[in-house]
C-alpha cells in the first residue's frame, strides 16, 4: 500500500521555516544616516538636481532593491502535523528501522548506569534515536555526552533528525501513547465537528 507523504513534507518544512531566522538586511534610503540637508543648490552649479545625499545613487547612499528582514515562519494545523508524525513512523516501521524496548528508569544521573541498562540493546558507536514518553532530568543528564544518541519526547518528535539517524529505539510507553494517537485520530475528529455544530 502506497503512504502519501504530503503532511510529512509539510511537517519538515515546518520545523526548517521555523528554525530560519532571517538576519539578511540592507539599509534602504530612508535607514541610512544622514541626508537631512540638501547637497548643493538646486541651480546654477551644473549639475543634475539632488535632494539627499541617502539617495540610491551616492556612495553610502542606501541600497534600492536591498534585502529586508523577512520571516519565514508559517503556521501549520495541529492535525497535519500530528498526521505527518504518524506517517513517518509508519515509513520507519515499514523500514524494520523501529525497535520497542522497556522503559527506562534511572535511579541517578551517571552514564555508567544507562549503559549498563542498554549495553546488550543499543550500540553506542551508531547514530540512534532514543523515544521517550517522558524526559526525565536523570536521562536528560546521563545521555547528554554520549554524541551518537539523539534523545526525544515522543510527544514533540523533530522529524529533521530521523534523516541521518539509521536505528530508533522507542519505549513501550512511547509506542502505547503512538498508537493511542494512531488509532484515536478520526473519533476526535468527528467530536469536535459534532460539538462545533451544536
Amino acid at each position: 500500500e502506497k503512504i502519501s507523504q504530503g503532511c510529512l513534507y509539510y511537517k519538515y518544512l515546518n520545523e526548517n521555516s521555523n528554525m530560519h531566522i532571517g538576519t539578511v538586511f540592507k539599509k534602504n534610503r530612508s535607514l541610512v544616516a544622514g541626508g537631512g540637508a540638501k547637497p548643493w543648490r538646486q541651480k546654477g552649479t551644473g549639475r543634475a538636481r539632488a535632494g539627499t545625499r541617502s539617495s540610491n545613487i551616492f556612495v553610502h547612499g542606501g541600497l534600492a532593491f536591498g534585502n529586508q528582514r523577512k520571516k519565514y515562519k508559517f503556521h501549520l494545523p495541529r492535525k497535519i502535523k500530528k498526521k505527518g508524525i504518524i506517517i513517518l513512523f509508519n515509513i520507519k516501521f515499514k523500514q524494520d528501522l523501529i525497535t520497542i524496548i522497556d522503559n527506562i528508569k534511572l535511579k541517578t544521573e551517571k552514564l555508567k548506569e544507562f549503559t549498563d541498562l542498554v549495553k546488550n540493546l543499543v550500540d553506542l558507536k551508531e547514530k540512534v534515536i532514543l523515544l521517550v514518553s517522558r524526559i526525565d532530568e536523570n536521562l536528560k543528564k546521563a545521555v547528554r555526552n554520549i554524541e551518537n544518541i539523539t534523545l526525544m519526547s515522543i510527544t514533540r518528535p523533530v522529524v529533521r533528525n530521523f534523516i541521518n539517524n539509521k536505528k530508533i529505539f522507542i519505549t513501550r510507553d512511547a509506542a502505547e501513547y503512538l498508537n493511542t494517537e494512531s488509532s484515536g485520530e478520526k473519533p476526535a475528529d468527528n467530536s469536535d465537528k459534532k460539538d462545533s455544530k451544536k
